[in-house]
């Protein structure tokens, strides 16, 4: 009934107001993001002029300085200059700012604008969130703003961005700038990831080679993230850098006043090949280690978990990390640990002998439980991604889930504490669309608006451990503060509402509406930001003599202009306003354009008559698919032959099998029919990490080979109904094992993929 209630009350106040003196509904856009709970509009104005008091009566120095912060804002969206005062003007019109307790959450505001007046209440944060709402309003309606009453708190407690700094070294002035934009759409968390294999990032006064070794590297390989580091001393050409204490003070008190808590990262006992390189005794063959290939995901080897000393450095290390942190977590990172020189370590496995512990994995669960133990010795709480749960883990330990919400809701069920970041739709690195070249993944901005970290279909007991959602940028490739803030935006946006919002309260249509007013906000903030591509390009097979092309933009404001002879489309190309008909061979190019002057970049379609694939007639299938199971180390499904066939089986879909076995350098190869129900052209998807090649009726339709993360690749095929061939290939080199597979029809609806036949 809550649900039903909640929905009614969105439409009614999403699109429409009640003019109190004469009932009429009239249409109002505040354009807020993250959309509010409830927004009740009075059908007046408020004008803003330069005679409107900010007023402030507490004097504490969290409420002073959102005053003077909107006071700022305001100037820079208006050209307007306010005061401040501790009394209000009896006879103008005052913006009032209230501390007070409100909703039982220090989340909540309202934000009540009058005729004559603007009052914001809520706790020192929601007065913050508040002023956020205000600012949006102003932007879009600058000095004219209609009367409203919001009332306003967050879904998640947890609402996190983070950044990867090992990968590339931004600096004091970029880390406040995403610092700000965190704060502007009401997030409350940044991980800052100060460690990792590529760089240390954190000044450690204790143990200073961390910095002086483990901070710089020369870019000398083929990525620019080469892990070539070399110490700082030997005057040669470096990349990279460090945050003084001082400098991470300054950043820390910054956030604070923003109401963003920084929760830094210390990665162990893997992910730790700068700490290794300054230390080499710490590592299991208590020498330096050579550079790892250059290659994306080539993980390197851990701390010593059998060396003393090991623990010595790190509870130096985190001893300093505590002192200036004030966060109440600490992240320890936990993931893609490789355990193998832990098997081949004497020191390892008589620290094995010594705790009877049965594997490495036990052995992981020793490290992190020994890190634990000593955090809560200091009055800390550890969080650490999903593998943290290998072997077993304290109750006290936070799980951000980044392998899958499945992992995620296994955390929440056996009751820890659990942040939603699965990969698939919450990692900001990988494109914003198809129009950049690129061997990656594409996340884009629609899937992480739709995203859900707490399904309704869940139990309470579970529901109530998903504290929160974030999102994450990795820098292998985001090399450039240009770079961070575009593919930070506007996605940033759309994980502040699945974030902030009650998920029924969202609404993609609305939502990209409202998203127009950020843009203006973007650009009166003078950042980079990521503007879509026209959709309608990508399924460009067709069967017949001829296709109707259609193109959309996400943006109404927004003119898309098109060419069909293969060239960029400039602004004087022809305005793509109603669809158009092409034959096999076109080229077709589009941009979008914004009123700001600003340009996406040309999405293509090269457009290419098919026949349908012939079905095929087969008698006696039986349900089930043949699944051959080989071991062997191999980097490209092109060695897949090179394998070693260990076992076949008979499965029922097409997933990597629950087995102990399965851990890491082995090959799957499924092979089946499907049945098709009716002709038409299919987009087939595999997700998978590592590579996977899908075929139909021995046609490679999606090739998504190499060693890589979670990747979505897609590919199209027209298919006659009737019985089809399918054969998938999968390999698994070292940790992540996930493989998906999927289809969809022209409309784009999701086909069922379950039955599988055998002869």
């Amino acid at each position: 009934m809550r649900n039903i209630f909640l929905s009614l009350l969105f439409i009614f106040t999403l699109f429409s107001c009640t003019n109190n003196q004469n009932e009429e509904i009239v249409a109002v856009d505040y354009g807020i993001i993250p959309q509010p709970k409830s927004i009740v509009s009075h059908g007046s104005n408020f004008t803003l002029s330069e005679k409107v008091v900010i007023v402030v009566k507490e004097s504490g120095k969290e409420m002073l300085f959102t005053a003077k912060y909107l006071k700022k804002r305001i100037n820079s969206i208006t050209g307007i200059e306010l005061t401040i005062s501790d009394k209000e003007d009896s006879t103008g019109k005052n913006i009032v700012l209230v501390n007070s307790s409100y909703n039982n959450s220090s989340s909540a505001y309202q934000l009540d604008i009058t005729k004559n007046n603007i009052l914001i209440s809520g706790e020192n944060a929601g007065v913050f969130y508040g002023v956020q709402s205000l600012l949006q309003i102003i932007n879009k309606n600058k000095n004219n703003l209609p009367t409203c009453t919001i009332d306003d708190s967050s879904r998640f407690e947890w609402r996190g961005m983070h950044l990867d700094e090992s990968r590339h070294f931004f600096g004091v002035g970029e880390v406040k700038k995403y610092i700000d934009l965190i704060a502007m759409y009401k997030l409350n968390v940044f991980h800052w990831h100060l460690t990792d294999d590529q760089g240390w990032r954190i000044e450690i006064k204790s143990h200073p080679k961390l910095t002086e070794v483990g901070a710089w590297r020369e870019g000398t390989g083929k990525e620019i993230w080469s892990y070539d580091i070399k110490p700082a001393t030997e005057g040669k050409p470096k990349y990279g850098g460090f945050y003084t204490q001082e400098q991470i003070k300054e950043v820390i008190e910054y956030a604070s006043e923003r109401f963003v808590t920084i929760i830094p990262e210390i990665e162990l006992p893997g992910h730790s090949w700068s700490a290794l390189s300054a230390y080499p005794e710490l590592s299991c063959s208590g020498k330096l280690y050579e550079k790892p290939k250059d290659i994306y995901f080539q993980f390197t080897d851990p701390y010593c978990a059998g060396n003393e000393q090991t623990f010595d450095l790190l509870e130096d290390v985190l001893t300093e990390v505590f002192d200036l942190f004030p966060s109440e977590y600490v992240h320890i990172g936990g993931d893609e640990a490789k355990k193998t020189p832990w098997e081949e370590c004497t020191k390892c496995q008589n620290r094995m002998h010594e705790e009877s512990i049965k594997n490495v994995e036990e052995l992981q669960s020793y490290f992190i439980k020994r890190i634990e133990r000593f955090a809560s010795s200091k009055g800390k709480k550890i969080i650490g991604w999903d593998e943290i749960m290998e072997g077993g883990l304290p109750k006290e330990a936070v799980v951000m889930s980044w392998t899958g919400t499945e992992n995620g809701i296994k955390a929440a069920t056996l009751g820890y504490n659990t942040i939603m970041i699965p990969q698939q739709f919450t990692y900001f690195d990988p494109n914003q669309d198809i129009s950049i070249p690129s061997p990656g993944n594409v996340l884009v901005l629609k899937d992480v608006y739709d995203y859900n970290p707490a399904p309704d279909t869940l139990s309470e007991n579970i529901l109530k451990n998903i504290i929160g959602v974030q999102a994450a940028i990795w820098t292998e490739t985001v090399y450039s503060n240009a770079i961070l803030e575009t593919v930070l935006l506007p996605r940033l946006t759309a994980i502040s509402e699945v974030a902030w919002s009650e998920n029924e309260n969202k609404n993609w249509d609305n939502y990209l509406s409202r998203l127009e007013n950020q843009l203006s906000f973007f650009d009166l903030l003078g950042v980079n930001y990521f503007i879509q591509s026209p959709y309608g390009l990508q399924d460009n097979i067709f069967t017949g003599d001829k296709v109707d092309v259609n193109l959309t933009s996400p943006y109404k404001s927004a003119t898309i202009r098109y060419t069909i002879n293969g060239d960029t489309p400039t602004i004087d190309s022809k305005i793509f306003a109603e669809s158009f008909t092409v034959v096999d061979g076109d080229t077709v190019k589009a941009v979008t354009f914004l009123p700001n002057g600003k340009s996406s970049n040309a999405s293509e379609g090269i457009f290419k008559k098919t026949l349908l694939l012939k079905s095929q007639n087969i008698e006696g299938l039986k349900s089930g698919l043949n699944l051959k199971i080989s071991f062997g180390n191999i980097s490209t499904l092109d060695d897949f032959s090179t394998l070693t066939p260990n076992k076949e089986l008979v499965a029922d879909k097409i997933v990597v099998p629950n087995d102990s076995k399965l851990v890491d350098d082995y090959g799957l190869e499924f092979n089946g029919y499907i049945n098709i129900e009716e002709d038409g052209i299919f987009t087939f998807y595999t997700a998978s990490d590592d590579g996977s090649r899908l075929y139909i009726d021995g046609n490679l339709i999606v090739d998504n080979d190499g060693i890589h993360g979670l990747v979505n690749k897609t590919g199209i095929v027209a298919l006659e109904k009737g019985t089809h061939y399918i054969k998938l290939l999968y390999f698994q080199g070292n940790y992540g094992a996930e493989l998906e597979v999927g289809i969809k029809n022209e409309q784009g609806k999701q086909i069922q993929l379950s039955d599988f036949f055998i002869k």
